[in-house]
Parts: C-alpha cells; sequence; structure tokens
C-alpha cells in the first residue's frame, strides 16, 4: 500500500513537470522558438529542478529546503531574463547571492541529511535485531508470508506443524489447510483473510491447519501487513486452541449430563441461584408439588414452605452459607392444592473457581410413604406393646450384657419400682440377691450362649424395692436378629411366693394342706411309687368332674389319660430325689387345655421318698397370651423385612416368589399360597407356593370368576372348590394345578394401590376350617396395607426402568432416523474391530455423503429435508445385512461398518446401496431424485482403530466427490 502510494504521488509530480514545460513552451518568445535546443534545454533544466524539489522535500531536512528553494528561485530569474529586463544591479549581485547561499545551504542540509540517514539506518538495524529475537524466541508460531507463500517461519512454527525449516517455508498457506474447517468456508477460504489483510485490513479469526505428518490442528489467527524495501508481506501469528476447544468441549458434555441428570433424576431437586436470587425446578420436583415444569420456575420460595417455617429456613440457609454444609434434615412442603407433604432435604453448596458460593442445591425426597410405614410400625409396636403390657404374669427383656430393656407393668407391680428405674439397670446386680448372683448368671450365660433350650424353666427368688424377697418361676424365650444370632431374651415369670411357702407348709400339716389346697386354683395330686394315685386335691371336681375317691387307686395313665406317659416318665426322675417343672395339655369338651406341674419327691417321717407329690396350675390363658404374642412378634419379624425392602428398594428382577413365601411364614397356619396380578381388568397367576405354577399361568380371570368379590376386606374362604365361579373346563385345568380338595381354607388379602385392586395373596391351609381366626384376619388386614405400600413401590420402580432404557436409546440413537449415533459406532466398533484383530478377518468402513442434499433444503425447506433423510435411512437399512451397522454421524453423512466384509464385499455393497438410491422419492406430491458418494477403507489395510478408518474413508469420499465417481477405495496406509 505504500509502494502503490508513492507511486502515485510520483506520478502526479511528473504530471507537473510535463505540464510547465508545455507551458513553458507556449510562452517562450517568439524570437527564439526555432532554437529548438535553447528550448529544450532550458524546458528540460526547468522540470529537473522541480522534480529534484519533489525528492527534496521528502528528505525532511529544513536546511536543504531553503538552499533548494534559493537555489531555484536563482534559476527561475535566470529563466524570465528571456521575459523581462532585469536591472544589471540585480543579475552582478542578486544572482551570485542567491547562488551562494543556495549551494552553501544545500551542502548543510545535504551532511545534516546524510548524518540523519546515518542513524535511522543504525536504529533500523537494531529495530530489526530486536525483531528478529522476538520473532525467534515468541511462544505462537509466527509465519511470514509473501503472496501465497511462506518465506520465514519461527521455531515454534517448526515444532507446532511437524516440519523442518525447509518444508514448511514455501509451502502454499492453502496446502496447509485441510477441506474441513470451522466457518465451512472449505480449504482455499483463508484466501480470502489474506487478501483482506494485504487491503490493510487486520484479520482474527480461528482455522483448522493440517500439519506435516497428516494431522490436524484448530488454531486462532491473526494476520497482518509491513513493508520491507517497499515490498509488502504478511505476518500470521498462529496460536494453538486444540486444548482449549478439547476443554470447551468436555464442559459442554460435562453440562449436557449435568442437565440429563437434574431433568431426570429420581429425586426431586431445587437449585437457588445466589446472584439471582431465582428458583430452578427439575421436573421430578414440580411433579412433586403438583406444577407443570414451566409454572414450577416462577415460584418463590415462600410459595412452597409454610409460612411458621421461613424463619427456620433461612437459618438453615445461613449455617449452609457459613459452614459450607449441613446434615440431611426434614421438613414440610406446600403443593399446589395446598397439601402439606413431609421431605427430607439434603443441601449442598456450590461454589466457583474462586470459592465464593454461586447455588445452593437441594436433593429432596418425599417420605410420606416412609412416615405412613414408621407409623404403621408404631401401631403394631403399640399393639404388641399392649399385648406386654396386660399379661398377667411378670415379663423382662434383657440384653446379652444382662441390662433390661423393657419390662410390663406386672414386674413393674411386683418389684414396687416405676418403668424409669428397672430400665436400663442391670438385672442382676439390682434385682438378683447376692447369694444366688452368679449361680443365676451362670443360668443366663447358658441360654445366651444357646446351650439350654429355650423353654426351659426356673426358679429363683428377686428382690423388691424395699429388700423384700419374692420366689418367681421364669420361662425364657430367645430374640433373636435377621441373621439368626441371639441378641436378648424374653422371660415371663410368675409369682409363686405364696404357692411355695403352701407347699412347704404342706409337708409339716396334712390338715392344713388339705384346707389349703382346697382354696386354691391349683390341682393337687400324690402317686406312690408304683404311678397309683393315693390323693387328689384342689377343684377336681368343679374343673373336670372328677370325684377324687374314685380314682384313689388307679394309675397316672388313667387319670390324665395319654399324657399319663409323660407324668409317669418324670416321675421316674422325681423318685431320684429330683424336682422336676414341666408343661403338659389334654384336650376335654372339644377344647385344648394347658397345665404347668411341679413334682416333689414325697418323704415319709424318716426321710425315705414314698412317692411323688404334683402341683398342676391351669396355664391355659397364660399360654394362649404367650402363643399369641409369639405369633405377633414373628409377624412383626416377617412385616420389618418386607418394609424395609420397601424402603431400600432391595427387588429381585421377579420378586412375588419371595415376596409370597415371606407372607406364608408371617401369617400362622398358612401352608401354600398364590398370588393373582390384576392387568387390564384380568387377573393372572405370578407365583405360587406349593402348587405348579406352569399349569396355572396361562389361566386368566375376570372380577366375576374370582373365589371372591372384589372387595377390599380381606376374607376367609372355607368352601373353595364352591366359591369359584367357573365352567367344568377351567375348573378341571384349575384342578390339576391346585390341590383344591385338600385346602380347608383360604386367606384371600386384596393388595390395593390408589383405591383401587391391584393384586389378590391368597393363603392356604390344609389342616383346619378354624384355623384364620380373628388374630390372623387382622394380621393379613396390616399386611394388605405393606404388600399396597410394596406393590406401589415397584410399580414406580418398572416406570423408572422403561424411562431410563428409554434414554439409553436415546442416547446412542438418532433421533430424526432412529439410526445409531456416532456414540453408538464407537462402542460398537470397538467390539467388532476386536473380533476382527483376534480372528484376522476383514472389516470395512463406508463413508457417504449425499449429494445435493442441501439444495433439496433449499428449495423445499428443512421439512421435506427430513422426510427424505427419514427415507433414505429406511432405504439403506433394507440394503444391509442384519450384522451390518449404519451410523449417521453428520447432516447427510453416513458411517458404514461392515464386519467379515474384505474389499469386493464393500464395492458390492456400495453398488446395491447407490442402486436402491437412485430409485426417486416421492414426498408430499413432489418427485426428488439424489445420489451419494462413497469412501472406502478397509481393516487392517488402511487402518488398525475406527478413526483411522474414518479418516481415511473421509478422505476418499472428498476424492469421490472431487473427480465425480460414485465411489473411491482409500489406498494403502
Amino acid at each position: 500500500m505504500q509502494k502503490r502510494r508513492k507511486w502515485k504521488k510520483y506520478l502526479i509530480w511528473c504530471t507537473i513537470a510535463a505540464a510547465i514545460i508545455v507551458a513553458w513552451l507556449f510562452i517562450f518568445p517568439q524570437r527564439d522558438f526555432l532554437n529548438i535546443p535553447n528550448v529544450l534545454s532550458r524546458s528540460f533544466l526547468l522540470a529537473a529542478f522541480v522534480i529534484a524539489y519533489y525528492y527534496i522535500m521528502s528528505t525532511d531536512s529544513l536546511w536543504l529546503i531553503i538552499g533548494w528553494e534559493l537555489f531555484t528561485y536563482r534559476m527561475l530569474l535566470g529563466l524570465l531574463e528571456e521575459f523581462v529586463r532585469t536591472p544589471s544591479i540585480v543579475s552582478g549581485y542578486l544572482y551570485p547571492f542567491l547562488s551562494i547561499v543556495g549551494i552553501v545551504f544545500v551542502i548543510w542540509g545535504l551532511s545534516l541529511f546524510l548524518k540523519k540517514k546515518a542513524v535511522k539506518e543504525k536504529e533500523q538495524r537494531l529495530l530489526e535485531k530486536k525483531f528478529k529475537t522476538l520473532f525467534e524466541s515468541s511462544n505462537d508460531a509466527i509465519l511470514i508470508v509473501k503472496l501465497n507463500k511462506i518465506v520465514d517461519c519461527n521455531p515454534k512454527a517448526i515444532q507446532l506443524f511437524k516440519c523442518d525449516r525447509k518444508l514448511l517455508s514455501g509451502k502454499a498457506l492453502d496446502a496447509l489447510s485441510p477441506p474441513e474447517q470451522p466457518d465451512s468456508s472449505g480449504q482455499h477460504g483463508i484466501l480470502k483473510k489474506l487478501y483482506l489483510a494485504y487491503q490493510g485490513k487486520p484479520q482474527s479469526f480461528e482455522w483448522c491447519f493440517l500439519r506435516c505428518d497428516g494431522s490436524t490442528f484448530d488454531a486462532e489467527i491473526s494476520m497482518n501487513e509491513f513493508s520491507v524495501d517497499k515490498e509488502a508481506f504478511i505476518q500470521i501469528t498462529v496460536k494453538d486452541v486444540s486444548e482449549r476447544k478439547n476443554v470447551k468441549k468436555k464442559l459442554l458434555e460435562e453440562r449436557h449430563k449435568y442437565k440429563a441428570l437434574f431433568d431426570n433424576k429420581n429425586d426431586a431437586v431445587i437449585i437457588k441461584d445466589i446472584r439471582a436470587e431465582k428458583l430452578e425446578f427439575n421436573a421430578r420436583a414440580a411433579e412433586m408439588l403438583g406444577y407443570n415444569l414451566d409454572d414450577a420456575q416462577n415460584l418463590e420460595i415462600d410459595k412452597i414452605i409454610p409460612h411458621d417455617e421461613l424463619e427456620d429456613a433461612q437459618k438453615k440457609l445461613e449455617l449452609l452459607m457459613e459452614k459450607g454444609h449441613l446434615p440431611i434434615y426434614e421438613r414440610t412442603l406446600i403443593k399446589r392444592d395446598g397439601s402439606k407433604i413431609p421431605v427430607e432435604i439434603n443441601l449442598s453448596l456450590v461454589k466457583d473457581n474462586e470459592g465464593e458460593p454461586i447455588y445452593i442445591q437441594s436433593v429432596i425426597r418425599d417420605i410420606s410413604q416412609r412416615k405412613k410405614a414408621l407409623e404403621l410400625i408404631k401401631a403394631e409396636r403399640d399393639k404388641a406393646k399392649k399385648y406386654f403390657d396386660i399379661a398377667r404374669v411378670i415379663m423382662v427383656i434383657i440384653d446379652t450384657r444382662g441390662y433390661v430393656l423393657d419390662i410390663n407393668r406386672k414386674g413393674c407391680s411386683v418389684l414396687e419400682c416405676a418403668r424409669e428405674e428397672i430400665i436400663g439397670k442391670n438385672w442382676f446386680d439390682n434385682f438378683i440377691p447376692e447369694r444366688i448372683r452368679d449361680h443365676v448368671r451362670e443360668i443366663f450365660s447358658s441360654i445366651i450362649s444357646g446351650d439350654l433350650e429355650s423353654y426351659e424353666c426356673f426358679e429363683n427368688p428377686i428382690l423388691t424395692r424395699k429388700g423384700k424377697e419374692k420366689l418367681i418361676s421364669w420361662h425364657n424365650t430367645y430374640l433373636k436378629d435377621d441373621e439368626g444370632k441371639i441378641t436378648g431374651v424374653l422371660s415371663s415369670g410368675e409369682d409363686i411366693t405364696a404357692r411355695r411357702k403352701f407347699e412347704e407348709k404342706l409337708f409339716e400339716n396334712e390338715e392344713k394342706f388339705r384346707a389349703l389346697v382346697s382354696s386354691m386354683e391349683d390341682f393337687v395330686f400324690t402317686l406312690d411309687r408304683d404311678f397309683k394315685v393315693t390323693g387328689l386335691y384342689g377343684r377336681w371336681i368343679d374343673e373336670f368332674g372328677i370325684k377324687p375317691s374314685e380314682y384313689i387307686g388307679k394309675t397316672a395313665l388313667e387319670l390324665f389319660g395319654k399324657s399319663g406317659i409323660s407324668h409317669i416318665e418324670i416321675s421316674k426322675r422325681v423318685l431320684k430325689s429330683e424336682t422336676k417343672k414341666y408343661e403338659w395339655s389334654m384336650v376335654q369338651n372339644g377344647k385344648q387345655l394347658h397345665f404347668q406341674t411341679k413334682l416333689h419327691p414325697l418323704c415319709n417321717s424318716s426321710g425315705d421318698i414314698i412317692g411323688v407329690v404334683g402341683i398342676t396350675r391351669d396355664i391355659t390363658r397364660l399360654k394362649k397370651d404367650r402363643d399369641l404374642l409369639e405369633k405377633w412378634v414373628n409377624f412383626h419379624n416377617h412385616l420389618l423385612e418386607i418394609l424395609a425392602k420397601i424402603l431400600q428398594g432391595d427387588f429381585i428382577e421377579n420378586p412375588f416368589d419371595d415376596l409370597l413365601q415371606r407372607c406364608i411364614r408371617a401369617i400362622p397356619g398358612a401352608q401354600a399360597g398364590s398370588i393373582l396380578l390384576k392387568e387390564n381388568g384380568i387377573y393372572t397367576y405370578v407365583a405360587t407356593v406349593g402348587y405348579d405354577l406352569e399349569k396355572l399361568k396361562h389361566l386368566r380371570f375376570k372380577p366375576n370368576e374370582l373365589i371372591r368379590p372384589e372387595t377390599d376386606e380381606v376374607i376367609v374362604i372355607k368352601d373353595i372348590k364352591q366359591a369359584y365361579n367357573l365352567d367344568k373346563e377351567l375348573l378341571n385345568v384349575l384342578q390339576k394345578g391346585v390341590k383344591l380338595d385338600k385346602i380347608k381354607a383360604t386367606l384371600s388379602i386384596p393388595v390395593i394401590v390408589n383405591k383401587e385392586i391391584k393384586a389378590l395373596f391368597n393363603l392356604d391351609t390344609f389342616e383346619s376350617p378354624e384355623i384364620f381366626d380373628s388374630t390372623i384376619v387382622e394380621m393379613a388386614e396390616i399386611m394388605s396395607k405393606t404388600l399396597g405400600f410394596l406393590l406401589e413401590r415397584l410399580e414406580s420402580e418398572k416406570r423408572l426402568k422403561e424411562q431410563q432404557k428409554k434414554l439409553a436409546f436415546i442416547s446412542t440413537h438418532d433421533a430424526l432416523t432412529g439410526l445409531p449415533n456416532r456414540r453408538f459406532l464407537f462402542e460398537h466398533a470397538s467390539q467388532q474391530l476386536a473380533l476382527a484383530k483376534r480372528y484376522n478377518n476383514p472389516l470395512s468402513v463406508l463413508y457417504m455423503d449425499l449429494n445435493g442434499f442441501k439444495k433439496v433444503n433449499d428449495i423445499f425447506g428443512h421439512e421435506i429435508g427430513d422426510i427424505l433423510l427419514k427415507q433414505v435411512a429406511d432405504r439403506i437399512k433394507a440394503s444391509l445385512r442384519e450384522s451390518d451397522v449404519v451410523a449417521r454421524v453428520g447432516g447427510d453423512e453416513f458411517v458404514f461398518l461392515l464386519p467379515d466384509t474384505d474389499t469386493a464385499g464393500a464395492i458390492e455393497t456400495v453398488k446395491k446401496l447407490l442402486m436402491n438410491l437412485e430409485k426417486t422419492f416421492e414426498i408430499s406430491n413432489k418427485t426428488l431424485k439424489i445420489s451419494a458418494s462413497f469412501g472406502i477403507s478397509i481393516f487392517p489395510t488402511n487402518g488398525n482403530d475406527l478413526k483411522e478408518l474414518l479418516r481415511r474413508g473421509d478422505e476418499a469420499m472428498y476424492l469421490a466427490k472431487k473427480n465425480h465417481e460414485p465411489f473411491y477405495i482409500s489406498v494403502k496406509k
């Protein structure tokens, strides 16, 4: 540009000089007009002075300019003598003065000019040296370009382009540019930028360069023009930004992942922007509060938190900002309809790189179900506690260390202490007399270690608050955890202090003995050494209708029936001076009665054992209470296991078999069962215990064909065969799978979710029609609610798995065509390449680009273009084998992965694809035609990994497009 401006200025001055010559010719005196040499010499002299004046003006030397102006003025006066007569004094003095002064000034100015020029040249050399040093040591790659050729480069450029200086210098700038560029300008787009830089317009842009080894990198480019010796050059500064772009790409991917996690997380998430004071809700949070997603984004915090909790919420936020974290806590949130839900909140603080908080993230879980479950558990515990408290015997729970965990009212009454004074204290140190403390500890240790059976009975005294001793008869039951480990002992005890005193006095005075025994509720009998009855005392007539006089002399077997055998066997040990306590039962008037008997040796006055005395107490009600408590404990243990599975989400693929087995173990008397699951109004068998599921799972029942009405009540069915409303054929099939004739009763438990019956749990017994009593029905009602929670959780899990499956498909497939995307292609290719390497098989990669697709979009619009892409995808899929994979990797670019396919097979596939694509496409009453270009690369000929094969295929496809060929095969690597 400077060179062009100087030439323009030079041309102007030449034109002025020529005009002066012409003007001089016209005004030259006519008398000398024909004196051609004189005219020309003076004219050219004038022009020379004018042109020399132009150059002298450019020197910026004041004295040289003044001297030349004086000298020029002297010359003009001499020339004007031809027109005007000049006085002799002027020509005699002025002309020499002007000439001498002009020459002096010219010489002085010229010397100053030369000195100044020498200084400038020295500065120029220093500047060039500094520039060279900066050029060589720059951290950025610098290319010096003349026209389109690289004439020089610094070491950083050599390192960046991976070329030596000779190879890089002399290369055309567009030769270092691959066809694909960020701005889609193509390989030669950089020349346009170069042209603008030559116009004096600095350029800054991003560009993709090609290294000498064939690899590419992204760079930031700045172009600036400069001149050396009136020659124009371009300095190109190249900054490698590949790493920065990769970081940006990864950051974008992380943002997408976070967005997908935020939007699809099963938990509700609310994010508060501290700077903008805005709340952001994910879909689960909006759904939980009853809003749609758009409306939820405009909510304020006071709309979802009750007013009486706002102050506490603010304090929590301030504490979070101060400490950086908070433990999980519970809160109540307000739904759109005004109802309140309990939630569990986990707050976390998100900070920027400088450590400043920018977001508060709240992960919220709806704990309504957990609250209901805990309330249900509490209700059942309260019920068990009630049975525990109202028992008419002492009941105390002791842990393995001997500390009291709980005690009932009867125990507190006997010990004469409040419950708070007993719980937490060591039972042996505080309530067992010191003289027998060690012995009782040994018995307790034997029970905890499992050496003694849990049903064995023991007697020992205990100390009341006032220090009084009371004799207690204990019956112990193990308490175990889920792993079967003993965690404590439930001891039920009866205060036998009065009875023991009576027994002691009995042997002192027989008359007193008889009178006292008659007044007690116990039954007393005596046997001789042959186990014949020698006496009956107490309420034998009232309870059993047995007259003592009628059984004197009869054997124990005649008195007690079959249970007499156990009496005789135990009595044999008592005759050896042992004392025994045992329980036994008998049936009277159709009722099962239970008794506890304690046998002592009966001695004469000499101390010889002459028989046995037995004291019997009716413990039917006590055993019933104890059995009932054990049933409830067993039921609650299984119920807690089921609730734990619900809360933990610990489900197998088909949980119904395991669930049915747990229900049968939980419900006393249940021996077999089945589960009918309702789908679309039809019930089908999904699990059985004790029956053949393969014969039953094909059966379908309408609601009116069930053994029970479709109500929410637990029902006991005793005549099960008559309950089915089925035709004979279906009933015969059911009879083969289910033992209808053997079933005595069925406990049918409905499972209700959202006020609708979703399943029926039918538990069967083969023993007695009366086994499912009111207590069992009450257990079944509790079980129904628990199973309802479970089925609701299972349905939620099923919906979540379906959503996850859809998300997995979306992440690996193209949304428009349904074809696999680039991610799926790379994952699948790694497997296929591994197989190809292992078995030494070929594998072909086709890179296809549609020709003219952009034109279709431009003319007919993107909607027609999208339909065309779908139809192209359908034709492609129809042309491939099942083992082949095609993926859409760009707008109109597709990549094919052909296992076990060599070059010939790949060409055959390409021809098949081309033939199918040549047919016209009919879209919205429009006939469209489109073609494609293919690039073929073969493993392992053209590369060992997919990235290399894609690059070679892309290059081959580009050559096919360039040469207007349908396909091109990549050459060997």
